[in-house]
């Protein structure tokens, strides 16, 4: 196992996911922190006063870039809702090799939780950025979602599109070719741009999070990059990779191989 994983997942096992553990180790800041479910999709049909006492009962967590938040050598029936911040949902080999396979967004629901039929399985989950996440124990998910169905339907279709998206990457690992594979993934993770005044679609990965999730080399993604820069379908800054012709890019993503 590489160093720096080692190191994270180490990081993790030196953690107890305890609620000691948790007033220990996680600042939770009900009062200053913002609303826990405000502007997540999943609760967009709940009026706001009922919002405002999911707020009160659910309050928000504060992870650092990098925490192991999940790990299943210390498996528990907990529920994490995203809502702000990036997940890597990722799995390990005994020679190091990691295969991330998928990376979450704000709104994005995960965890391990029987009675909704999610489960992790040997998959850990690690923050890419400062991140903000409700978490809920399977008493509260019984409580609050279960009993109402106005988030229990969407919960349930949070879930299945996780399922159809994974099908769809593992399909393209198998089935594409690398530049195809890259041109699905830069379109299947782009967000909107953070800048207010600006509408590109963009994507926040590095190049070695892009090859982990192609099942790739870093260096094999970064000429599928340097090549899609040149036709004009991205433009890569630090940090970020603009996609300048969406449509073009989908268009190659269909085409038949040209490598």
């Amino acid at each position: 196992m590489n160093y720096s994983c080692r190191m994270s997942i180490q990081k993790s096992l030196a953690r107890t996911i305890s609620e000691a553990d948790k007033q220990e180790n996680i600042q939770v800041n009900v009062e200053s922190a913002p609303t826990c479910l405000r502007e997540v999709e999943l609760f967009e049909k709940i009026p706001q006063q009922e919002l405002a006492e999911l707020n009160r009962m659910l309050p928000l967590v504060k992870y650092s870039a990098g925490e192991i938040i999940y790990d299943p050598l210390r498996p528990k029936s907990i529920l994490f809702i995203i809502k702000g911040g990036r997940v890597r949902i990722f799995q390990t080999a005994l020679s190091g090799k990691t295969l991330t396979l998928s990376v979450l967004n704000p709104g994005d629901v995960f965890g391990t939780m029987p009675i909704l039929g999610q489960d992790m399985g040997n998959s850990y989950a690690e923050t890419l950025e400062e991140t903000t996440i409700c978490r809920l124990d399977q008493e509260q998910v019984e409580k609050y979602f279960l009993a109402d169905s106005r988030i229990s339907q969407q919960v349930a279709l949070i879930l299945s599109k996780r399922v159809n998206e994974l099908e769809t990457r593992l399909s393209d690992l198998a089935l594409r070719p690398l530049p195809q594979r890259v041109a699905s993934l830069l379109l299947n993770t782009s967000v909107t741009s953070p800048l207010p005044w600006r509408h590109e679609r963009v994507v926040k990965l590095t190049h070695e999070q892009l090859a982990n999730l192609a099942g790739a080399s870093r260096e094999g993604v970064s000429k599928v990059l340097a090549d899609f820069a040149q036709r004009k379908f991205i433009k890569q800054g630090r940090g970020m990779i603009t996609l300048l012709t969406p449509d073009a890019l989908r268009q190659f993503k269909e085409s038949v191989p040209e490598y």
